[in-house]
């Protein structure tokens, strides 16, 4: 049996870092960002007070911090009071 040296990384599993990479990176985080756009214009409009929490809330700090840092999220995090709403 062969011994294959762990250094060597299988062709199949390298990623090009091409432009298509690049431009799927940015989409995902321009769809996160639009997602948080309408979820807070909806909840604006409908005079619901909200916190954002989790990874929006982090990026936001962390770039007044080091504006150079980029952090994604895959998710958009709210959090609000149920006794805001109509029971």
């Amino acid at each position: 049996m062969e011994t294959q040296n762990p250094a060597v990384v299988p062709e199949a599993t390298v990623v090009g870092f091409g432009e298509e990479l690049l431009e799927r990176m940015v989409k995902a985080v321009e769809m996160v960002r639009e997602r948080l756009r309408r979820s807070t214009a909806a909840l604006d409009a409908a005079g619901v007070p909200y916190a954002v929490i989790g990874g929006n809330a982090v990026a936001a700090w962390v770039s007044t911090v080091d504006p150079g840092a980029a952090r994604n999220t895959v998710d958009v995090d709210l959090m609000i009071n149920r006794g805001d709403f109509d029971a």
